[in-house]
């Protein structure tokens, strides 16, 4: 993708990729990394489990700010998927 800062005029080059697994109906395991062509990317992996399946989630994710040394963060969270148009 492409992304420009509107403060400075910089603009990047984006980019995520993704792997997700499903073990079981009711878990998914994934591991993502997102970053730009500025800085190094941000890699991240977690487990969701489906309260309602395909509806509600409940996430817990592990993740390290632009693989700086000591920047681990865990998320604890849920997702409602169930939105419908």
């Amino acid at each position: 993708g492409y992304a420009k800062n509107q403060l400075d005029e910089q603009s990047s080059t984006t980019y995520s990729v993704a792997l997700s697994w499903n073990p079981m109906d009711r878990l998914q395991l994934f591991a993502e990394l997102v970053g730009d062509d500025r800085s190094p990317g941000m890699p991240a992996a977690g487990a969701r489990w489906w309260l309602i399946p395909k509806v509600l989630g409940l996430d817990t994710i592990v993740s390290r700010t632009n693989s700086v040394r000591d920047s681990t963060v865990w998320h604890i969270g849920f997702g409602w998927y169930g939105l419908r148009f």
